[in-house]
């Protein structure tokens, strides 16, 4: 690609226009920037480039230059006054009204900075306050919260320790050019508590790091400063290779696998190729958007960019394009799919200091609001999914810090934070009362976690080397491990010091990859190729190999398994002997259905015929951050509730009732709330039978009425052609919920994908048939509910030929009595990772224990509850076998 040509235009009256002419033909149209300035010749306005709207930001200033007023292309406004002699404002308005006052010391170093409080009262003002030497030099920063940092220096002005309020430090020991030679935390009264120390070549480049514990890190270097080499503690070398402009040429990892990119003369990264031989490659236009990305494991996707380089289009290899839309201060606004259902909704400037903070997404899980404090902290997350509605509360300290968060229940957990802001205790207020759910937990000076009492009295402990590596962690009574490390700081053996058999030793490859595992799951070993895919797994029932696609990193098949994809990579089947897991994508690339595909052998002697059945396990929903927001089953629908840091903090059934709740410290999980429900099942009522060709039923294109043994009242509607549809619309539904079936004849030669849309209390459900292998009988289509407003349907689709339209049965479900909700705390007690490895209940009871595999392959020892957390972030699903863990599904 060639350069950009960069244009300044001249214009009277103080303007200027600044035009990035692009000669690429993949980017139209030049980006234009237009300035204007009063006399003294400072900005009064910026035109930025678009031509879509009016992008116009704009400045004022008082009578002695200093910037008063910013206002944004959509009328936002910051306001600045209260200016001293040296030109530094005393005061800042925000868009949404928020006072700041800054305070400045005579020489113009910040003494404070204050977030006024809108209501006025000073205790809820958040003042930040800074001390300086005579030299200038920060000595200390008071946080809003009280904690205190100081920072000391040497007589030649250079940082030589940083401490705290509760007397722990760091101390830096410096070579006469300044270079870090130790670095050492500790307090008084625990001495030394982490150490390092690091060397430095003659033009002060760092050479080697040498941890506590003696593990090394060295370093090299060619005489332009670029580093070359990297040596680990196991002696394992990496090796970099730069071009004449300095930029990264080739890797060379230990094992002799080779990496090399390429750039163009912008700099821009062009094409990579890996250890296999496979080239990702990137092309850029003029103004170095990446317009296309060929990958051999994505294939080809193509973006475009309007003038102010935001993304229009991203097009994949599935040829599925997405479009964007932007406000003028180019926050996207929407994303717009070919299935309208999945589009996406963003606002912003909404409700209480809302003006330049997103407010409300609107995605095809329902829509998201956000309330901000005037800080600009979330303090409520309200979730619109489907027929619930579920909110979540937060609270914060003066210095942003979560003290408190309300759950949907309206469960409350509080959160205790000590002199240096971290977490000391923890507790959950119910209808029931309050319940102390962690208390006394402690901290390494600048570090990790040392000790915990849980609420039920089991304590835990860690015990740390002076390089903060866990070497112990205790569960009083529960679990005791020890960790053993190697030179490069990998876990080679964990022990259980509870002599409870769950001893493991793991040994590595020069790249850190596990080789071998040791223990109660028997003797496993790993191989991998150049590009790090595994080739093979060893265990006591034999080798499994796997096998890659020459052209991609696609495994298409195990010993057992074979696997498909589709244009994007996605995996879509799983299958052994054409048995096992199908698994369905929609235009965002997230799997959304999970099918079972089971072969049916009927018929005696040479009549015997095969079937493939294929059964929906499971269909997803996902939200506009990629978190799963529901998952329905044909035994029922669940809400999945995330925090703001996008933790998992309910499980919540479509009727609004709470399953389950997770309470987090210091983002492990601590507690679970198990709900259990003693109810009467539902019951059935009224049923509602209607028969294609009857009254309520509809069609467009050719239907041809057929007589055929197996149809419902021996009749159906035949449709051959792609794109007719059937429709059902009954009448007199209530508001309430309905098995929905389907009725049509089964035929080798029907339609192996027949679509059926429940449209439904406002939303419409998708469900795919195979009528050549199911029929003759009622089939359930799944379990709705209806608002019985006389609009809602039923419609088959003919997405291949060969479509039945038959029979349609509805069947009301009427609603138990309330039931009777128990409720259970069980503490969650981690490993090193935090992975669940024990539940405990207030007795300390062990109602869930587990061992794992080094990969998260669990098995369950003690099962009395259910737990479905895996290693961090994943979630385990029992229909399919996989771990969901936010923008993957993992098969451990």
């Amino acid at each position: 690609m060639k350069n950009s040509l960069n244009t300044v235009m001249l214009r009277p009256l103080f303007a200027v226009t600044v035009v990035l002419a692009c000669t690429n033909p993949l980017l139209a149209g030049d980006q234009d920037w237009t300035y204007s300035y009063n006399a003294n010749g400072q900005v009064l306005s910026a035109n930025g480039p678009r031509v879509d709207v009016n992008d116009l930001t704009q400045y004022s200033y008082d009578v002695a230059g200093n910037r008063t007023k910013v206002t944004s292309a959509l009328g936002h406004t910051v306001f600045m006054q209260n200016y001293n002699k040296r030109g530094q404002a005393g005061l800042v308005r925000d868009v949404n009204g928020v006072e700041t006052v800054l305070v400045y010391h005579r020489r113009g170093w910040l003494l404070s900075s204050t977030v006024k409080d809108p209501g006025g009262s000073a205790s809820h003002d958040a003042s930040t306050h800074y001390t300086y030497d005579n030299e200038g030099q920060l000595r200390s920063t008071t946080l809003p919260n009280g904690t205190v940092l100081s920072n000391e220096y040497d007589a030649a002005h250079r940082l030589i320790a940083v401490s705290n309020n509760s007397g722990e430090r760091i101390d830096y020991v410096l070579d006469s050019a300044g270079n870090r030679l130790e670095e050492i935390t500790g307090t008084a009264s625990l001495g030394i508590t982490k150490s390092l120390t690091m060397a430095y070549d003659e033009l002060n480049r760092l050479i080697l790091l040498t941890g506590a514990g003696g593990q090394t890190t060295s370093y090299t270097y060619d005489s332009n400063g670029n580093r070359v080499s990297t040596t680990d503690g196991n002696t394992n070398t990496a090796v970099q290779n730069h071009d004449a402009l300095d930029r990264l040429a080739s890797a060379l990892a230990p094992l002799n696998h080779s990496v090399s990119y390429l750039n163009d003369e912008q700099g821009n990264l062009v094409q990579v190729t890996d250890p296999k031989g496979l080239v990702t490659a990137y092309n850029y236009d003029g103004l170095n958007n990446l317009v296309q990305l060929t990958s051999p494991d994505t294939g080809i996707t193509n973006y475009t960019y309007d003038q102010a380089n935001n993304r229009l289009s991203q097009t994949d290899a599935n040829g599925v394009s997405a479009t964007f839309s932007y406000d003028a201060l180019n926050r996207v606004t929407s994303t717009s799919y070919p299935n309208s259902n999945l589009d996406i909704i963003y606002s912003y400037d909404e409700g209480s200091y809302g003006k330049g903070r997103l407010t409300s997404v609107t995605d095809t899980s329902g829509t998201t609001l956000l309330e901000y404090d005037h800080r600009g902290n979330v303090i409520y997350r309200g979730l619109d999914i489907g027929d619930s509605s579920f909110g979540v509360s937060y609270l914060y300290n003066t210095s942003d810090q979560l003290i408190q968060l309300t759950y949907p229940s309206g469960r409350v957990v509080d959160y205790t934070r000590g002199s240096k802001g971290l977490i000391t205790s923890a507790s959950t207020t119910t209808a029931s009362g309050n319940q102390v759910l962690a208390s006394n937990a402690d901290y390494l000076p600048f570090g990790p976690m040392t000790a915990l009492n849980y609420g039920n009295g089991i304590q835990q402990s860690g015990i740390y080397d002076l390089d903060y590596r866990l070497t112990t962690l205790t569960h009083a009574g529960i679990r005791d491990r020890q960790y053993g490390y190697d030179n490069a700081d990998n876990i080679i053996a964990i022990n259980d010091n509870l002599g409870g058999g769950a001893d493991q030793v793991f040994a590595y490859d020069a790249l850190n990859r596990l080789g071998t595992a040791t223990g109660a799951y028997g003797n496993l070993s790993y191989t991998y190729d150049e590009n790090g895919n595994r080739l093979s797994y060893t265990s006591s029932n034999g080798v499994d190999t796997y096998t890659y696609d020459a052209n991609s990193h696609r495994l298409l098949g195990t010993n057992n398994w074979t696997y498909e994809y589709d244009s994007n990579g996605n995996q879509t089947a799983k299958l052994n002997s054409g048995d096992g897991l199908l698994y369905i994508y929609d235009d965002h690339n997230r799997m959304v259905e999970v099918i079972n595909r089971n072969t049916v052998v009927s018929g005696k002697g040479g009549k015997k015929v095969s079937e493939q059945i294929d059964t929906s396990l499971a269909k997803y929903t996902y939200n506009a951050r990629g978190q799963r927001a529901r998952k329905i089953t044909l035994r029922q629908t669940m809400y999945y509730v995330y925090g703001q840091s996008g933790l998992l903090l309910a499980e919540v059934d479509d009727s609004g009732a709470t399953h389950r709740e997770y309470i987090y410290l210091n983002g492990q999980p601590l507690a679970a709330a198990h709900y259990t429900f003693d109810q009467d099942p539902e019951t059935s009522g009224a049923e509602t039978i209607m028969d294609d060709g009857g009254p309520g039923t509809g069609s467009t294109g050719s239907w041809v009425n057929t007589r055929k043994k197996g149809a419902y009242n021996n009749y159906y509607s035949l449709s051959n052609n792609t794109g007719n549809t059937y429709r059902f619309t009954p009448s007199g539904l209530n508001n309430a919920r309905y098995e929905v079936y389907g009725w049509w004849p089964r035929t080798n030669k029907n339609n192996k994908t027949a679509q059926f849309t429940i449209a439904h209390n406002g939303q419409t459900s998708t469900t795919v048939h195979n009528q050549s292998t199911s029929g003759k009988q009622w089939i359930l289509l799944g379990i709705y509910r209806f608002s019985g407003d006389g609009s809602e349907y039923i419609e088959l689709s003919d997405l291949g030929g060969k479509t039945a339209a038959d029979g349609i049965r509805l069947i009301e479900k009427i609603p138990a009595p309330p039931p009777t909700i128990t409720t259970e705390l069980y503490y969650i007690h981690n490993d090193h990772l935090g992975t669940p490895q024990v539940f405990t209940n207030q007795s300390q009871a062990v109602v869930w224990s587990a061992n794992y595999k080094p990969f998260g392959e669990v098995a369950v020892s003690i099962g009395s509850i259910v737990n479905n957390l895996r290693f961090p972030g994943q979630y385990f699903d029992e229909e399919s076998g996989l771990h969901q863990n936010y923008f993957r599904d993992y098969d451990p």
